[in-house]
């Protein structure tokens, strides 16, 4: 009953009716509709972008001179 493709799960569950809107959900409205945080907001008021995953650390100085954000020498 609580899973989100169940299909009762609307009876036990506020605001569960649509549960296709959080199917299609990209990570940042995922965060912001799981844990309340919109991820993506920039403290100057713009909208940040998702780029990519970097897990090591050597991978990071690469893609941020590819993309043309590394603002150290």
């Amino acid at each position: 009953m609580l899973a989100a493709c169940a299909k009762d799960r609307a009876l036990i569950v506020p605001g569960a009716a649509d549960t296709t809107r959080i199917h299609d959900a990209s990570w940042g409205e995922l965060c912001k509709y799981g844990i309340g945080v919109d991820v993506l907001a920039c403290p100057c008021g713009g909208r940040m972008r998702f780029i990519e995953v970097v897990i090591e650390r050597d991978k990071l100085r690469p893609l941020l001179d590819a993309f043309g954000y590394r603002k150290d020498p």
